[in-house]
């Protein structure tokens, strides 16, 4: 399973820690991130996702239409894939 951090973070090491089914991601100690764990293979906060996509998408609204576009498209395509 993956789970998503926020584009800062990506290819930094991190800790995991699992309680009360959910995954608590740390960096340094300082929470970054707070996913259910789920069966999926791939696990996006849309936040995280949106942040990373904001890169290329200044505008708002198309930022947050584009990120629900493109994540309901991803979870499609790892159920094809199961």
């Amino acid at each position: 399973m993956q789970y998503s951090v926020s584009p800062q973070f990506i290819n930094k090491t991190v800790e995991l820690y699992e309680s009360n089914n959910k995954l608590y991601i740390k960096y340094n100690k300082d929470l970054i991130a707070c996913h259910d764990i789920k069966t999926k293979k791939i696990n996006y906060l849309p936040e995280h996702y949106s942040e990373g996509l904001g890169f290329t998408i200044k505008d708002e609204e198309k930022l947050k239409e584009q990120t629900e576009i493109n994540l309901k498209l991803l979870e499609r395509l790892c159920n094809v894939y199961e």
